[in-house]
């Protein structure tokens, strides 16, 4: 899976999942992402540092500054991640290629 793809359907289940006290997230486990979980991790630190999400706590080997460990129970979508997804919604994206044919070609 992309890693554009993984990033919509992290903030699409934390979206849904706003309402729920404890969420289910088996769902954005590496293997149902079918992704490594070092890239799994990765992607949450990135989404955590760009402010899309907040509330993910990693561990770190010693060595090696990248996440080993992701604790997710924290985890919830931020007004920015909020703004990501309608950004980047196949409907938004269907209307900005509408926008651009049209700019495109005159009388339509």
């Amino acid at each position: 899976m992309k890693t554009q793809d993984v990033v919509y359907k992290i903030l699409q289940k934390l979206d849904e999942t706003l309402d729920e006290n404890n969420p289910d997230f088996t769902d954005l486990s590496p293997e149902s992402l079918g992704i490594s979980e070092e890239r799994r991790n990765y992607i949450l630190e990135m989404m955590q540092d760009a402010g899309l999400i907040k509330g993910v706590n990693f561990i770190r080997d010693g060595n090696n500054r990248a996440p080993i460990m992701a604790f997710l129970d924290n985890m919830k979508i931020t007004l920015k991640g909020i703004e990501y997804l309608a950004e980047n919604s196949s409907t938004a994206k269907i209307l900005r290629a509408a926008k651009e044919i049209k700019d495109l070609i005159p009388g339509i």
